[in-house]
């Protein structure tokens, strides 16, 4: 594969890369494909963005070509595409919130407790019963979930806004009482 149309790429453009061609799995796409984050995501080529004094250029690498195209950019600019290239596929670090940690390099499942009158996924079932609300949240810890997030504002279509006394007042009875019976983090 011929890169050449690289090299007219000048040492004082500013590149970006953004990952494309994305696959569902690696199996049928041995060594075409990088992993995003380090994660559970691959993709097969980077979209590699050049802007410079006469334009904007783009160029579209296959992952199991990036070292040919590196070698034809200009020095810095190999370098700079590089270190993003690195970036792109670097695992991340697990989130570390007290003695929790929310790990990043795989799926994580976050249970929604919506403490609002007006929910549209539960029609506000537990909205005025604390105990219930809480039993919901303890069950969604014990089925998985790596976080629960605690809403007291309705996000539905045409929702009326609330205070922030409001949104306090519907979601603090709630994270007071799942303190000390879940040991996951609560948003």
């Amino acid at each position: 594969m011929s890169f050449a149309y690289l090299s007219k790429i000048e040492t004082g453009a500013d590149v970006y890369l953004r990952p494309v061609h994305f696959v569902e799995s690696p199996q049928q796409h041995d060594g075409q494909t990088a992993k995003l984050a380090g994660g559970m995501l691959w993709f097969g080529g980077l979209e590699l963005i050049a802007r410079q004094h006469n334009g904007t250029h783009r160029a579209i690498v296959p992952v199991q070509a990036w070292d040919d195209a590196l070698a034809v950019l200009p020095e810095n600019i190999a370098a700079r595409a590089s270190e993003l290239f690195s970036r792109i596929t670097s695992p991340r670090t697990a989130l570390q919130l007290g003695d929790r940690t929310i790990r990043l390099d795989q799926p994580q499942v976050m249970g929604i407790l919506n403490m609002t009158p007006d929910s549209f996924s539960d029609g506000g079932k537990d909205s005025d019963n604390i105990e219930a609300a809480a039993s919901s949240a303890i069950a969604m810890a014990s089925a998985g979930a790596a976080i629960i997030d605690i809403g007291g504002e309705s996000t539905r279509p045409n929702a009326t806004p609330v205070s922030l006394q409001a949104e306090l007042d519907r979601v603090i009875p709630v994270i007071e009482a799942l303190v000390s019976q879940v040991n996951i983090p609560i948003s």
